[in-house]
């Protein structure tokens, strides 16, 4: 159903638990209000809860990839416009949905990343992950063999 605030809440859940699954990060949606914004769009928000809330947010701002299912959905993207708190908000099947910490979470270090824990990714020869600090796949060089000529 178009707009129903239900169905973006459960999608918002699924998305997150995927992506913190993922990312080995601990922290938690906590739904605070459903309102409407000012032109009488339905919206949901919560509350980033648990360690390392702020830098959950922040890397499911940038590196999660929205699918953009019906007319005037929107990306997430960042919202620094309240001084007490950082979110993120989209529009997903005619809902806004935001995800916010307060400005105290801000400064809590950042926790440091557990590498995948999935076998697939660890190399059987070496026992190192396969997958580098940039994401990506990890090869090593190969040296160029020096042909010499005679």
């Amino acid at each position: 159903m178009y707009g129903n605030r239900y169905d973006a809440r459960d999608d918002t859940e699924k998305r997150w638990r995927t992506f913190t699954d993922f990312r080995s990060v601990h922290a938690t949606l906590d739904w605070t209000t459903r309102h409407e914004t000012p032109d009488g769009s339905p919206m949901v928000s919560a509350r980033v809860t648990g360690k390392g809330a702020a830098h959950a947010l922040h890397l499911f701002t940038a590196d999660y990839v929205m699918v953009l299912n019906a007319p005037g959905d929107q990306r997430s993207h960042a919202d620094y416009s309240d001084p007490t708190r950082l979110a993120t908000f989209w529009r997903t099947s005619g809902v806004w949905v935001e995800l916010w910490v307060p400005s105290t979470a801000i400064a809590e270090p950042v926790p440091a990343e557990v590498p995948p824990a999935d076998p697939a990714l660890v190399s059987t020869s070496t026992g190192r992950p396969l997958l580098g600090p940039s994401g990506q796949l990890t090869f090593p060089r190969r040296r160029s063999k020096e042909t010499s000529r005679a």
